[in-house]
């Protein structure tokens, strides 16, 4: 590092007094116009075409995409809700028809009991 000093002290020294005033206006000059420059950006700054285009794609984009997100999760919890109503109602179906199937046995016996005692005829 003392090295780098010891050029920029050899250069400033090659350079005369009016040279050195003429690069701090310079120097003064480009700071002056680079906060400008970026005043105008910041408060003057009128957006560019293409960007805005991309932004409002993106955008658009981003909001079909969750769009379709929730639609997909509201389909996924209905198909949900349908397989535990299905499985609720073929376990009521099954129960129906084990009651049905032991009032018919019960049917069955009291008939077959009928028989028995000669109150009924077979069939």
């Amino acid at each position: 590092m003392p090295c780098l000093a010891l050029h920029f002290a050899d250069a400033y020294d090659a350079f005369s007094n009016g040279e050195i005033t003429f690069l701090k206006f310079l120097t003064i000059a480009v700071m002056f116009l680079w906060i400008i420059y970026l005043s105008k950006e910041v408060f003057f700054h009128r957006p560019d075409p293409t960007v805005s285009l991309l932004v409002k794609s993106v955008t658009d984009m981003t909001s079909t995409v969750s769009a379709t997100t929730a639609r997909i999760e509201a389909l996924e919890r209905r198909q949900l809700e349908l397989g535990t109503q299905q499985r609720a109602d073929t376990q009521e179906v099954f129960r129906e028809m084990k009651d049905m199937n032991a009032s018919i046995q019960q049917v069955l016996r009291e008939h077959e009991h009928d028989i028995a005692k000669g109150n009924a005829k077979p069939r």
